[in-house]
């Protein structure tokens, strides 16, 4: 047992570089290396769909004349403007970075019905949809873990000209013990808004909401069976917790005894894609 802590805790694989980055040159090309030359990148949020509640909008960066697909689903709070990929990996693909409904420049409608897994799993389809994504690859960091198993069961449910080639588990939710900032904002109780309300009113919802579904989800012990049914209908899957923690979360135990190797990243902490981790995340 890890001092301090009541998690039985797997031998530490400390990931310092190229860990899934070499997992993914490796898998299976969904196109030739004719567009090696670097291509230009867009970064400014002006690609948007729509939906019944307002537009999701999102970034495409990288090598836009390629065949292969990266999409990296961002946590509750945060935006994509979080997402910034190595160089090498921006060559070699192209990314596709949403803000969630009711996070960056997306809409933040009133309803609960929007910030549910389920909605934002759906909206993000119908952007790869757009796109005519054939191979896709996705990350999934905290809330928008459960968000990516969702989506990926969509795809395999509904798509017979797209597929997803991996999934990277960037410390997504998997029991109640990774409701540590959720719950705190369920405790504050659901604002008081109306279609008229403040912008800052509109997120303090959004947040709120999309808590909600998170921690019932989260709760509900479902999303470990759903991460292990993709797995074993062949999805590759690896599941990155921060080096910073270790023996903090009993979900790393829980993946670990159902067959799951975590890779540590060193010097990473929750959000190890832009923090002091994201050099060995990258």
């Amino acid at each position: 047992l890890q001092q301090g802590s009541s998690h039985a805790m797997p031998n530490k694989r400390i990931m310092r570089g190229w860990g899934w980055t070499c997992l993914l040159l490796s898998l299976p090309r969904a196109s030739s290396w004719r567009s090696i030359v670097r291509q230009p990148t867009m970064s400014s949020l002006q690609h948007h769909v729509s939906t019944k509640f307002g537009n999701m909008y999102y970034r495409k960066l990288g090598n836009l004349a390629s065949g292969d697909h990266a999409l990296f689903i961002h946590g509750l709070g945060s935006d994509s403007s979080t997402c910034s990929p190595s160089q090498k990996l921006l060559d070699k693909m192209q990314w596709i970075i949403p803000d969630l409904v009711g996070h960056g420049m997306s809409c933040k409608p009133v309803e609960l019905e929007a910030y549910t897994m389920q909605s934002q799993a759906s909206f993000i389809h119908k952007i790869v949809s757009e796109q005519q994504v054939k191979d896709l690859f996705v990350i999934g960091h905290s809330l928008g873990g459960p968000v990516a198993i969702k989506l990926c069961e969509k795809i395999n449910r509904e798509e017979k000209n797209m597929s997803v080639r991996c999934l990277v588990y960037e410390e997504g939710n998997i029991n109640e013990d990774d409701c540590f900032g959720s719950k705190k904002i369920l405790d504050k109780g659901c604002p008081l808004v109306g279609p008229d309300c403040e912008p800052r009113e509109a997120t303090d919802f959004a947040m709120y909401a999309s808590s909600k579904d998170l921690v019932e989800m989260s709760c509900s012990g479902e999303l470990l069976p759903r991460l292990k049914a993709l797995r074993d209908g062949g999805l590759p899957i690896m599941v990155m917790y921060g080096e910073k923690n270790y023996g903090r979360f009993s979900s790393a135990a829980l993946l670990e005894h159902n067959g799951f190797k975590i890779q540590w990243v060193a010097r990473g902490g929750h959000s190890m894609h832009k923090d002091e981790g994201s050099p060995a995340f990258w």
